[in-house]
């Protein structure tokens, strides 16, 4: 059975949903993932105007598109977070101005909660989301104490999640928290307290994001074996590391820039080891689809995305007891 393969339409936010559906088809991609930016998914007018989601189903049915999943990573962020200060590039923006952290908060809520309603009227069970995370760098500082701070922040984010999640579990619909560096859970140990946090609610599961994973040093193979039952979501993304000994994988230098010491690379010409991740799929059984977060400072993004989507067909394969496609 072909793998789904999706295009992350959060990487291409300064396209029009409409322009970017008629590429995505032109470059053999047979989903989007959408995020919930610029004009891509509105969860707000879905759930208040009749024909919104009529529109968006017409609109993508023209290029023979599905929906993989829908993303709000701001929203999740904005949830935990309770400030708009990191968001502001992508949250909509009658949330940028919010200043108090329980207002942030509310709307957040309803924010994400109107994107889960709008994923059960389309028919779509994956609603992808980011985990924030409040704590300030020096919380790491001492190892003594990061443990304690951070299970009394997990402590915290399951407080502000209640709500949402109680209302998740009368829709058909997972909540996939990407594991990805700068957020409550980064990698296998943060996921497992996380997950406990969050009481192992069946509705809970983790989205992976292969590029992120690997700059910081976790196999995402690994972790979606350990995880098999709770993997809901593959974003493809690809990296290269290149630490100098003057350098290191923490930097504020610009994408492009040589000194850096990993940076983005179109699907296929970094490090990870797609072939390993595919195997994993296979695996654990994963029959959703894979959607290419496209980044790469160095390549034109229409040939890299059409590249991206021939490189992860070239590698897919059907598993041992299916029939292959002819």
């Amino acid at each position: 059975m072909a793998r789904t393969i999706a295009l992350y339409t959060g990487s291409w936010r300064d396209r029009s949903l409409a322009e970017l559906a008629t590429k995505a088809s032109e470059w053999g991609y047979a989903a989007l993932e959408l995020e919930c930016v610029a004009d891509h998914c509105l969860p707000q007018r879905a759930t208040t105007e009749q024909d919104y989601v009529a529109e968006l189903v017409r609109l993508l049915e023209a290029q023979e598109l599905q929906i993989a999943a829908l993303s709000y990573e701001a929203a999740g962020g904005l949830l935990t977070e309770g400030s708009a200060t990191n968001w502001q590039e992508v949250l909509p923006e009658h949330l940028r101005p919010l200043t108090d952290a329980e207002t942030c908060r509310q709307q957040a809520a309803a924010e994400l909660l109107a994107a889960a309603q709008t994923a059960q009227q389309l028919g779509v069970q994956v609603l992808v989301t980011a985990s924030g995370c409040p704590l300030p760098a020096t919380a790491f500082f001492s190892p003594q104490r990061c443990l304690p701070r951070y299970q009394a922040f997990l402590q915290e984010l399951a407080r502000h999640w209640t709500s949402v999640l109680d209302e998740l579990a009368t829709l058909d619909v997972r909540l996939a928290f990407l594991v990805q560096p700068g957020q409550a859970v980064w990698d296998a140990y943060s996921a497992e307290l996380f997950l406990e946090a969050l009481g192992w609610r069946s509705q809970v599961g983790l989205a992976v994001d292969t590029g992120a994973l690997y700059w910081h040093g976790t196999d995402p193979a690994q972790l979606i074996r350990r995880f098999a039952d709770r993997i809901i979501h593959v974003r493809i993304s690809d990296v290269a590391v290149h630490l100098t000994g003057d350098n290191s994988v923490l930097s504020p230098l610009p994408h492009g820039d040589p000194r850096r010491g990993w940076d983005w690379r179109s699907p296929g010409h970094g490090q990870v080891d797609f072939q390993s991740l595919l195997r994993a799929l296979h695996d654990i059984c994963y029959t959703g689809a894979v959607s290419v977060a496209w980044a790469d400072p160095h390549m034109h993004p229409e040939f890299g995305a059409a590249d991206a989507c021939q490189f992860l067909k070239r590698l897919d394969f059907p598993g041992r007891h299916e029939v292959p496609e002819r």
